[in-house]
C-alpha cells in the first residue's frame, strides 16, 4: 500500500470521521421524512414537532438535570441552542421550495465559508472562485422560477449562516459535558420553534397522527446526529469539522433522489460538485 493510501486509510478510520459521516447519514434520512409532514403541519411544524420529540428522548436518556451548570456554560448554550433553531427553522422552511440536495449545498456554503476565512493563503481566493461559480449555477436566474426559487435560496442561505453560528458555539460546547450540552442546545432550540409552529398550525403539529413519524424524524434527523455531531467536535478542529461535511449535499441529494423523487439537473449536480471541490481543496492546501 502506498503512503497516499496508507494517509487516507488513517483519515477514514478515525473515530470522529466516522462519527460525523453516521451524522450525515442519519439526519438525510429523517429530514427526508418530516419533509412528508410539510402538506399536513408546514416546515415550521415538521420543525417544532422533530426538535420537540428529540428534545425529550434527550432528556429521559441523558438526565441533563444531573450536572451543573453556570453562567459561563449558559453563554455558551444559549447562543448555542439559538444558531441550532434557527438553522432548523430556516432550512425547513427552504425545503418548501426547492430541493433536498440543492437546499443542503446551499446552506453549506456557511460553514465552508468560515473554514476558507480561516485561513489567510492566496489559494483560498480560487475556491472561494469555485463556490460562487456553484452559487450562480444554483441561484434562480437561469432557470424556471417555478422550480427554484428565491424565497427558497434565501432561506437556505440563511440557514448556512445559522449553521456556521453553530460550528463556532458548537466548538466551544465541547468544553461542557457533551450529553448536557446537546440537550440543553435542543431545549433552547424548541423554545425558539415552537412559537412558529403553533402560529401556522396550532396544536395540531402533536397530534397523535404525527406521532410515529414525528418521533422516527427526531431520533434520525435530530437526537443522533446532533450528539455524533458534538462527539466529533471533541476531537476535530473547527475548520477540519467544517471540510469533513463536504460529503453532506451528496449524501443529502441521494436521500432526496430515492426517498423524495427529487431528481437533480446536470447544472446542479455541477454545482454541487464545485463546492464539495472547494471544501477537499481548501483543506488539503491547510494540511501542505
Amino acid at each position: 500500500m502506498t503512503i497516499l493510501g496508507n494517509s487516507i486509510f488513517k483519515r477514514l478510520s478515525s473515530l470522529p470521521v466516522l462519527l460525523l459521516i453516521g451524522s450525515m447519514c442519519s439526519l438525510s434520512i429523517g429530514t427526508s421524512l418530516a419533509k412528508q409532514l410539510f402538506p399536513a403541519i408546514g416546515a415550521e411544524g415538521a420543525t417544532a414537532l422533530r426538535l420537540t420529540y428529540a428534545t425529550i428522548i434527550l432528556c429521559i436518556v441523558f438526565r441533563p438535570w444531573r450536572y451543573q451548570f453556570n453562567k459561563k456554560d449558559l453563554s455558551i448554550i444559549i447562543p448555542y441552542g439559538i444558531a441550532l433553531g434557527g438553522m432548523n427553522l430556516s432550512f425547513y422552511k427552504s425545503l418548501e421550495t426547492i430541493p433536498f440536495g440543492v437546499s443542503v449545498a446551499l446552506e453549506f456554503v456557511g460553514p465552508l465559508t468560515l473554514a476558507i476565512f480561516s485561513s489567510r493563503r492566496y489559494v483560498d481566493y480560487f475556491w472561494i472562485l469555485l463556490v460562487v461559480v456553484g452559487l450562480a449555477l444554483l441561484l434562480p436566474l437561469h432557470s424556471d422560477l417555478q422550480t427554484l426559487k428565491f424565497k427558497g435560496v434565501t432561506f437556505a442561505l440563511l440557514a448556512g449562516g445559522f449553521w456556521a453560528v453553530y460550528i463556532i458555539f458548537g466548538k466551544k460546547c465541547s468544553s461542557i459535558n457533551a450529553n448536557q450540552a446537546i440537550t440543553e442546545g435542543m431545549t433552547v432550540a424548541t423554545i425558539l420553534a415552537l412559537p412558529f409552529a403553533l402560529y401556522h398550525s396550532g396544536l395540531l403539529i402533536f397530534s397523535y397522527s404525527y406521532l410515529p413519524i414525528g418521533l422516527v424524524a427526531a431520533v434520525l434527523s435530530s437526537a443522533v446526529p446532533y450528539t455524533l455531531e458534538m462527539l466529533a467536535l471533541k476531537k476535530l478542529s473547527r475548520k477540519n469539522f467544517s471540510i469533513l461535511l463536504s460529503l453532506e449535499p451528496v449524501i443529502c441529494a441521494i436521500a432526496g433522489i430515492f426517498l423524495l423523487h427529487e431528481w437533480l439537473s446536470i447544472s446542479d449536480w455541477i454545482a454541487i460538485l464545485l463546492i464539495i471541490i472547494a471544501s477537499v481543496g481548501s483543506v488539503r492546501v491547510k494540511q501542505l
